[in-house]
């Protein structure tokens, strides 16, 4: 079920489960309280940022007149204390389980016994089945998410901790000990062994790095599982959830549901090493999908982050291509949202790159979403994994980044990335992207075409400047094949120089030529321009925009990505990039960029 650990460190002694249970419930007596943790005083790390237009394409920063001549050097960012990070949770067992649940599950569905009824039919019904001891276990898992509804004004026990599984099926309803006391006394009437456990969880209230032992309303109730193939967890009660079935919570690897449920009893964390509060503090907050999607926080794994001296903000993360990601601030004070432009989301294959900018002093909660690349239109995105951010000092309300408003075609955008455009000046604009016969830039009732620059048939590969370097190697092979003879060694030897120096000067040689090519074609503005349509939002039942270009496009296999790059005025409050595919009618927006006078 997980998706990979990374490399085993040293297992500690480990406790031998307790398994004395209480005479009527199958309880065992790790239900009590956890004692107070006192927190351990926060050590400092450095975290510094770096310029996405920097580390994903040096050239564009260095090239786009429109930030050099603002006066805003963002690369130059100084780093600021942060906080502490542990290395990732790794599970101790192993051993595959099932793949296959249908044959519980039916058995589950298929239940004659319902809420309502005693609780040894229910007994008896489970003992009567087919079924291995792991498929009977997942059998009352699937029985219970099916059949026991949320409550929270419920009967309880004297001593309150535990509601009483007799009437958690009598009702068909429990709040969240009921769960874990139902499915730990039916295992144990089925000669399953499990354990109620009594912790903490980081739910949808949680605030990433603060100590959940300082209020009861942290406390949490789920079940570990002790089967041949190791110690699981489970948690009925969130995976019968209030609107879908989640089956995250039917045996998570242990590295995985570490992130946000915690026990003091090692053998019940299942982990390679034993995590403290503490250190479950610093562990980023995160949602199934997160796991299940097999998405890692790369470098610093902690719940936690300051941003640097010009509040900015860089995370990186792995994360598969087929899956999509946005994200959102959250202001904690106020708990307002912040405009998408004080945050991007670049994603380059399995590389994700998550920059932030803040408005204001404060601490603020950044979040990323992702759903898979699946053309489902209606689907949401789904929660990925949410961090606390500190900050200083404030930016002021200045936009940040560009906004994406096409998260389901496929492109990379090189630059601009960081600040605003500056009207009645040029801006550059450089760019990837997959399916499309022409790119262009959208200003007010203009269309700037951009220049191709290159195509690749092997789809987004992993940054631009190798990229851009095997198409050069391969003008150079072509030469040298085409010039045989002492004139032409030597006409090859001058070329080939020339072209080393150009690769070396990265960026800049090709942008320059790139304008001078723009310049001389006349092509940054139109006299005419063809009417803009979004069809995603407003589909033309004809086709209005046919793409230009100063030479003839061939339309592009729809597995061709194809690089773009040119130069634009820039004139109006808001500017957007778009492509135009065969399969669509006219332009869809891909960006839209802010500007601003000087």
């Amino acid at each position: 079920m997980g998706c990979g650990s990374s490399a085993a460190k040293n297992t500690p002694a480990l406790l031998s489960p307790n398994k004395e249970k209480s005479q009527d419930r199958g309880l065992d007596e790790t239900g009590s309280p956890l004692e107070d943790v006192d927190e351990k005083d926060n050590g400092n790390s450095n975290l510094s940022y770096k310029d996405p237009a920097e580390l994903n394409n040096q050239e564009t920063a260095t090239s786009s007149k429109a930030f050099d001549e603002s006066g805003k050097n963002r690369s130059s960012a100084i780093a600021q204390p942060g906080f502490p990070s542990i290395s990732k949770p790794t599970s101790m067992h192993t051993t595959p389980l099932p793949h296959d649940w249908n044959s519980a599950d039916h058995i589950a569905e298929t239940c004659p016994i319902l809420p309502g009824s005693p609780l040894p039919e229910l007994v008896d019904f489970f003992n009567g089945s087919d079924l291995s001891d792991v498929l009977v276990a997942r059998a009352i898992f699937r029985w219970i998410t099916l059949n026991i509804r949320h409550e929270t004004s419920f009967q309880v026990e004297d001593d309150g901790d535990f509601v009483l599984p007799e009437v958690v099926v009598t009702e068909g309803a429990a709040r969240e000990e009921g769960y874990a006391a139902l499915f730990a006394e039916l295992c144990s009437r089925c000669h399953l062994q499990a354990h109620l456990v009594k912790g903490y969880v980081k739910d949808q209230d949680y605030v990433p790095g603060t100590d959940p032992s300082t209020t009861s309303e942290r406390l949490s109730f789920w079940n570990v599982l002790v089967l041949q193939q190791g110690t699981f967890c489970v948690d009925c009660y969130r995976a019968s959830g209030e609107r879908l079935f989640n089956d995250f919570y039917w045996l998570p690897p242990a590295s995985d549901i570490i992130y946000t449920h915690y026990t003091e009893v090692p053998e019940y964390q299942a982990c390679t090493e034993f995590l403290s509060l503490d250190d479950w503090k610093i562990l980023p907050k995160t949602w199934p999908s997160f796991h299940r999607y097999c998405c890692e926080m790369d470098g610093e794994v902690k719940s936690s982050f300051r941003a640097d001296s010009e509040s900015l903000l860089k995370i990186d993360f792995t994360i598969p291509d087929h899956i999509v990601c946005r994200s959102q601030i959250i202001r904690l004070k106020t708990m307002q949202k912040l405009p998408q432009s004080y945050s991007y989301v670049y994603q380059d294959r399995e590389k994700c790159s998550l920059y932030s900018g803040y408005p204001n002093s404060g601490q603020y909660l950044l979040r990323l979403f992702g759903r898979p690349r699946d053309g489902h239109l209606e689907r949401e995105m789904e929660d990925l994994v949410e961090v606390s951010v500190f900050v200083e000092k404030g930016r002021g309300q200045e936009a940040l980044y560009p906004v994406v408003l096409n998260f389901y075609k496929r492109f990379l955008l090189f630059g601009p990335l960081i600040g605003q455009l500056v009207r009645n000046m040029p801006a550059y604009f450089h760019c990837k992207v997959l399916g499309a016969s022409q790119v262009s830039v959208i200003v007010g009732e203009h269309t700037v075409p951009l220049k191709k620059i290159s195509d690749d048939r092997n789809q987004l590969t992993k940054g631009k400047r190798p990229m851009l370097n095997s198409v050069r190697n391969q003008d150079t092979e072509d030469a040298a094949q085409a010039k045989p003879g002492a004139a032409g060694n030597k006409a090859i030897a001058g070329e080939v120089a020339l072209k080393e120096a150009a690769s070396a000067l990265a960026s800049a040689a090709i942008i320059a030529a790139t304008k001078e090519e723009l310049l001389e074609s006349d092509i940054h503005t139109e006299s005419k321009p063809p009417a803009f349509t979004d069809p995603d939002h407003d589909p033309p039942t004809t086709i209005l925009v046919t793409p230009a270009s100063p030479k003839t496009v061939s339309v592009p296999d729809s597995e061709v990505t194809s690089v773009w790059a040119g130069e634009a005025m820039i004139s109006t409050k808001e500017v957007f990039l778009a492509a135009f595919y065969t399969d669509k009618i006219g332009y869809v927006k891909l960006v839209k960029f802010h500007s601003t006078l000087i």
